[in-house]
């Protein structure tokens, strides 16, 4: 990349334009060769929001300590906007089973240091302590942080009202899943990244309800802002429930479209999630049937290298080629399914997207699929 090319991509950052991130990645190595401090922040500044989005964990992790150790060279703006992301790096941590949670809490600490240094309420603090503790799945924490949050002052680097709501929503789902799968059904929601977790994690609470209808409305929503590659887990709830209501094979058709990508996904914590509703639904069917599925393209996922690799010493990651069976019938997929995400699930045990939601995957076992 030359000199003036990733000049060109720093105006295009500057005036809020999209940048791809290998275009992002590659004009920082520029801007640091050519030792301009400056431009490294914002390209990396607009990285780090463009990752968020992206499921890039790792290249958030990278950039922001270098942003917060060069903080000096940037505008009283772009330093409120560096401390507004600090709560992205923190969250970001869960795809990182290596990191223990005393180190998490320990930056949950400094990121409440330094909002109350630089005059900023403790709220932002709260609400991310309650998003982690929906991830720990620690109920003490998510009580007492539901409890604090509203007692802070709303400013300029609290969450909108929605994130908070759902925030809220999703932890109070975690503890007592029957008392609040009606309340976080009905909750208005207007952005779509909220909307599809919500709308898939309420869907079995209301079945053991008995609320059939607000569960159809639920899926009918949730498949509608379900579309993007990265909503495959979100998508794996729906298929659960449409094999509840005994849509077997569109609940197959949905899964077997994502398998390809589930195996290559980067965002390895949430496809623990996909890999159980896969058994689940997979285990309903005829268990001899052959798959018409192209074994060698989902092989060919495995090779993908992801955040869930690069966190164990080599060798100790997965080995989906060896593992895959040759055969695949529906039977053999299923458990193949089951033993990835109890894989998974060991290495990202306090990382799951949400424990009450296995729970009543679990009861399933005990269910009879509902006419």
């Amino acid at each position: 990349m030359s000199a003036d090319r990733w000049r060109e991509l720093l105006a295009q950052v500057e005036s809020e334009e999209e940048v791809a991130v290998g275009d992002l990645e590659e004009a920082i190595r520029q801007a640091d060769v050519a030792a301009d401090v400056q431009a490294g922040f914002r390209l990396r500044s607009a990285l780090i929001y463009t990752c968020q989005d992206r499921d890039r964990a790792d290249l958030i992790l990278t950039h922001y300590p270098w942003c917060t150790g060069h903080a000096d060279c940037a505008s009283d703006e772009e330093r409120r906007l560096l401390l507004f992301r600090y709560r992205w790096a923190i969250s970001q941590t869960r795809e990182f089973p290596a990191i223990p949670r005393s180190q998490i809490e320990e930056l949950i600490d400094d990121m409440s240091q330094r909002y109350a240094e630089s005059g900023y309420s403790q709220r932002a603090v709260w609400v991310l302590k309650m998003h982690m503790g929906y991830h720990w799945r620690d109920h003490g924490l998510i009580e007492q942080a539901v409890g604090c949050y509203q007692a802070h002052p709303r400013d300029e680097l609290a969450d909108n009202e929605e994130t908070e709501a759902v925030f809220a929503g999703h932890a109070m789902l975690e503890i007592a899943p029957r008392e609040h799968a009606r309340r976080l059904a009905r909750l208005e929601i207007k952005s779509r990244a909220h909307r599809s977790p919500v709308k898939s994690s309420v869907l079995l609470p209301l079945l053991m309800l008995g609320e059939h209808e607000l569960a159809r409305e639920q899926h009918e929503l949730g498949m509608q802002c379900a579309t993007e590659r990265w909503d495959f887990p979100d998508r794996s709830c729906h298929a659960v429930y449409r094999a509840m209501i005994r849509e077997q094979e569109s609940a197959e058709e949905l899964l077997l479209r994502d398998l390809p990508a589930a195996v290559g996904s980067i965002e390895a914590r949430r496809v623990v999630d996909y890999f159980a509703n896969a058994a689940w639904v997979l285990s309903q069917a005829n268990p001899a049937a052959l798959l018409p599925l192209d074994r060698r393209r989902l092989q060919a996922n495995t090779r993908q290298i992801s955040p869930l690799h690069r966190a164990f010493p080599a060798g100790q990651g997965p080995s989906l080629d060896e593992t895959l069976p040759q055969r695949l019938t529906r039977g053999a997929l299923a458990s193949w399914c089951r033993a990835r995400s109890r894989w998974l699930a060991a290495q990202f045990d306090r990382h799951c997207r949400s424990n009450a939601y296995h729970t009543a995957l679990d009861e399933l076992d005990r269910l009879r699929p509902l006419s």
